[in-house]
């Protein structure tokens, strides 16, 4: 494999890679049971440093090509003693009413082939009446929605390997709450026969919903679909989450005949997530996104918003007039951007309230400029 796509998030695709295989030598046995113990350790739960992140991230590419050398066995064990004293308690912030989990600068949540700042661990948030009732509510109104579409006879919730419980927790409750009878399915189980079943049962032709708690690329969801459509020719036709990233769960599912209902997307929640991250650390939430990057399939030149977050307890017009303000910065910039290059050459500008405040070679020039601008919507975008 080469090097460059061994990498600590990716760990998780090497683990299903093993797991789902049919035919495993001992070394094969051994190396799935050591990512195995990695990820339960590193997985979603806790933030992590980032620069122990990329440390690892070379040793285990090492250890790929060397499994035998005793100095870089030895240094990836120093390396995850480090990492996993380097471990820190998150920090909790409602958005959407749920508590969501976030983690300082500098460190990160290890989930699905990213570190990302931010993590909607339900299990924590279900320990808080309010919020259960949100989580409970959510999901027991879009289920209600698939059932009606697609007369489901069934639940399925899947037990993960790694990270948090997840939305298993809440089986016997939508259970009742549906009148629906549910399964479980163990995703780390190996798959011979019927083995991956921990709860319930499934029949031939069965109808399913697979209740879950974060969509990513969907990739947990699909394995399950393709496994019960191959040994039981039973229909997932739907699939409810609590929390979407939008990276790609809901075109790989719909392109599967899924109904995908996430209950909350990131683009909802983005405006309530910058909020939260500046609230707890006084600077901008370290996120890529839709609303933040314009790219182009052409490799035109990159746009980058550098928006600064919104205040605490911004009420909802405060949130409605930053995100137009936001939009309006971006759409002036797209429409101006040949005529400014024209005229300042390829550089990168500052603009502010539909102006070019500042153009410089060197972007870190700009947004210590920016620091001194009102909390509103501002943009540094190359030309």
């Amino acid at each position: 494999m080469p090097r460059d796509t061994f990498t600590l998030p990716g760990l998780m695709d090497r683990f299903f890679e093993l797991n789902n295989s049919s035919v495993r030598s001992y070394r094969q046995l051994l190396k799935e049971g050591f990512i195995e113990r990695v990820l339960i350790h590193l997985l979603e739960l806790r933030p992590i440093r980032n620069v122990d992140v990329h440390s690892l991230e070379k040793t285990l590419a090492d250890l790929d090509e060397l499994p035998l050398a005793e100095s870089v066995q030895q240094t990836l064990m120093e390396q995850l003693e480090r990492t996993l004293e380097g471990v820190v308690e998150p920090d909790a912030y409602p958005v959407h009413g749920v508590p969501f989990l976030f983690a300082p600068p500098g460190h990160g949540f290890v989930a699905s082939k990213r570190v990302r700042s931010f993590f909607p661990n339900i299990n924590q948030a279900l320990g808080e009446a309010r919020a259960r009732n949100v989580i409970v509510e959510g999901y027991v109104r879009d289920i209600q929605q698939v059932v009606k579409n697609s007369r489901v006879n069934k639940l399925c919730f899947i037990d993960k390997a790694f990270g948090p419980l997840g939305a298993v927790e809440l089986r016997p409750l939508l259970m009742e709450k549906m009148g629906l009878p549910g399964v479980v399915y163990r995703a780390y189980s190996w798959k011979q026969h019927l083995q991956p079943f921990s709860a319930g049962s499934l029949n031939r032709f069965d109808r399913l919903c697979v209740v879950y708690d974060v969509g990513i690329s969907g990739g947990m969801i699909d394995e399950f679909a393709t496994y019960v459509e191959k040994e039981l020719e039973a229909d997932v036709l739907g699939a409810v989450v609590f929390f979407d990233y939008e990276e790609g769960a809901r075109k790989l599912l719909e392109s599967k005949d899924i109904e995908y209902r996430p209950i909350l997307t990131k683009s909802t929640a983005l405006p309530e997530l910058k909020a939260a991250y500046y609230s707890l650390y006084k600077s901008d939430l370290p996120l890529e996104d839709r609303a933040t990057t314009v790219e182009s399939a052409q490799n035109q030149p990159e746009v980058r918003s550098a928006s600064r977050s919104l205040l605490p307890m911004a009420t909802p017009e405060h949130v409605a007039a930053y995100n137009k303000a936001v939009d309006d910065t971006m759409r002036w910039f797209l429409d101006q951007r040949s005529a400014l290059r024209q005229q300042l050459g390829k550089c990168y500008v500052l603009v502010h309230n539909s102006q070019v405040l500042k153009n410089s070679e060197n972007p870190e020039i700009l947004r210590a400029e920016a620091r001194k601008l009102p909390d509103n919507a501002y943009l540094i975008g190359l030309l």
